[in-house]
Parts: C-alpha cells; sequence; structure tokens
C-alpha cells in the first residue's frame, strides 16, 4: 500500500493554473475503492523518481509531484477544474531558461529554479515550457547534458568520470546509462566511433 500526501498549497497551485476563477480554492472530494490507473500510475513515477539518488532525479521527482497535483485538482476536486487552453513559454523566457541551464549543467538544476529563471509559477511553467519545447524541462536537460558529453567526448585527454562531473552527472555509469538511452551507444563506442572519423 502507497500513502501519498500532497501539500494544501500544491493543490491551490494546481487548481488556480487550471482554472485561475478558482481564486487557487481546492478541495478535494472523499472517493473510497477509486481505481484511477492514471494517479497510480503517477504515484509509481514519483516513488521511483525519489529512491533514486542521482542529480537529475530530483527535477524529474518535482515535475512528477506537480502532475500529481494536477492531477487531483482536475479530477477530485469539488468543483471539477477545466483545463485551460494550451499557449507557449514567451521566447524571452526560453532563451533565459536556455542560457541558466547551459551555465548550470554541472549542477542541480530543479523544477523551481527554473520557473523562477522564467519568472513564472512552477505550474504554469512546466506546463508552458512542454508546449515550447515539445518536451518535459527534465528530459530538456537531459538532452543538453548529453550533448555537452558528446562535445566533451572530442577530448581525449578527458575521463568519463571527469566528463560525467561536468554534465552534472551523479556518476560514470549515470552518464553512460542516459548517454545510451539517448544515442543508442555507450560513451565509449561515440568516444571510440568519433576517432576513428578524425583518422
Amino acid at each position: 500500500m502507497l500513502v501519498l500526501a500532497v501539500d494544501q498549497r500544491l493543490l491551490s497551485e494546481a487548481a488556480e493554473t487550471a482554472t485561475p476563477s478558482s481564486g487557487g480554492h481546492c478541495q478535494l472530494v472523499r472517493e473510497m475503492n477509486c481505481d484511477d490507473a492514471l494517479l497510480r500510475h503517477l504515484i509509481l513515477a514519483l516513488r521511483q523518481a525519489l529512491e533514486i539518488s542521482q542529480s537529475d532525479s530530483a527535477l524529474e521527482g518535482e515535475s512528477v509531484a506537480l502532475a500529481v497535483a494536477t492531477h487531483l485538482a482536475c479530477r477530485y476536486a469539488a468543483r471539477p477544474v477545466a483545463t485551460s487552453p494550451r499557449t507557449l513559454l514567451p521566447m524571452r523566457c526560453m532563451r533565459r531558461v536556455d542560457e541558466y541551464v547551459q551555465a548550470n549543467l554541472s549542477a542541480r538544476i530543479s523544477l523551481p529554479a527554473l520557473a523562477d529563471v522564467a519568472q513564472i509559477s512552477v505550474f504554469y511553467f512546466s506546463r508552458l515550457f512542454k508546449a515550447r519545447a515539445g518536451m518535459t524541462p527534465h528530459q530538456y536537460v537531459l538532452n543538453l547534458r548529453v550533448a555537452r558529453a558528446k562535445s566533451l567526448l572530442d577530448d581525449p585527454s578527458q575521463t568519463m568520470a571527469e566528463i560525467a562531473a561536468q554534465c552534472g552527472f551523479a556518476h560514470q555509469q549515470h552518464l553512460a546509462d542516459v548517454f545510451r538511452r539517448n544515442t543508442g551507444v555507450t560513451p565509449t563506442a561515440y568516444r571510440r566511433g568519433r576517432q576513428q572519423e578524425e583518422s
């Protein structure tokens, strides 16, 4: 059995984001023996993100927590909340976020920090960012980390551990796992292929 406690402030922000006219008020309806497949999936994803001790898991966990709060506010609010029309993150905000991420790839990057850079509520930010970039903030950061790793792999003097640290990966194996998922090859194989191209 899993027990999930959600901060009332998260629910209020989720309700305000989905329907500004709600004034941020969100009172959940009690439901017994309700089989909500989406909520179950989100909670399991949240648990998995919290159990992984990697630098990008915090960003993933924050994203999933926001999705849980939004789903609860939309599905179980005393007055059901309708989702507002999808809009895009303004390009000036996207540029600021991109510059921040590029400058801080070696550090922990959190969802609230990204929203603060964009000067937008964290709930609005996640939705508007995905509409603009076509992916979640978490995936966007991972893609930039992999791109940075690719450029560093061209330098044979850089060890895998050094590259992992410079790109914000928890350790060398974390780099290898994410790199392989995103590119289909290991960092070592990628480096070998690049060296063969140059020779």
